[in-house]
């Protein structure tokens, strides 16, 4: 919690955190909702079930991208652009009232490709908010964001309950759409700030290795650690 009062950059970064997660557990109940009264409802549940479930698959492989890639402020800032596009695109579809079941098929491909470049963004942001508050703070700084992430995602599925009496599917896609896009400049403003300020967060160096030698070489890591692989078990 200290670290979150006092670092207003970590602050920045929690708050966007904390916004595009809000924002995608209230469209995600709404859509599920929507689902639920279709003719053959559990194919429509099951399909959007997989749509949430197979981006965490490829979490490793967005990882390994994001440890290559140098402007990381740039692409989180573009992530979450391309992501405000997409749920901006699910809200004017619901809006002309494309037939169920292709509405659906559309959505889940869509939230297919969102929560892929969420991992990919995920990844992105966790070695810039070991930068912003240092090595000794970062296990604090995880934890809350952690722990605060799922308070809120447990508020948001209550609220999303009451918001669905009065607003429109649609209008839950663009209020997701627009925490993704806040989130974004959130992110930018932390970038752009420390930039002006000749104290770029930029890696200087990023990973060279193909993606098996970064496997083994973290799993070697992993090894050291005394009772790492345990816990990732």
């Amino acid at each position: 919690m200290n670290v979150f009062l006092k670092n207003k950059d970590y602050r920045r970064f929690s708050i966007a955190s904390f916004l595009s997660g809000t924002g995608d557990v209230l469209f995600y109940l709404a859509f599920m909702t929507y689902a639920s009264k279709l003719h053959n409802y559990s194919l429509a549940l099951s399909l959007i079930a997989i749509s949430e479930s197979i981006p965490r698959l490829f979490e490793i492989f967005a990882g390994y991208l994001a440890d290559k890639t140098r402007n990381k402020f740039k692409n989180i800032f573009l992530m979450a652009v391309v992501r405000f596009v997409l749920y901006a695109i699910v809200g004017i579809l619901f809006v002309a009232k494309v037939s169920d079941w292709n509405l659906v098929i559309a959505v889940v491909v869509i939230n297919f490709f969102s929560d892929t470049f969420g991992s990919y963004s995920g990844g992105l942001v966790a070695p810039l908010v070991a930068d912003i508050v240092g090595k000794k703070d970062f296990g604090e700084a995880e934890g809350f964001t952690s722990g605060v992430s799922e308070i809120i995602n447990m508020v948001a599925q209550f609220v999303g309950s009451g918001l669905l009496l009065f607003m429109s599917y649609s209008n839950l896609a663009f209020v997701n759409a627009f925490t993704f896009l806040a989130a974004g400049l959130l992110y930018a403003s932390v970038g752009l700030k420390h930039k002006k300020d000749g104290q770029s967060l930029e890696p200087k160096e990023v990973n060279e290795q193909n993606f098996v030698a970064t496997m083994k070489s973290s799993f070697t890591q992993a090894k050291k650690a005394p009772g790492l692989l345990t816990i990732m078990v």
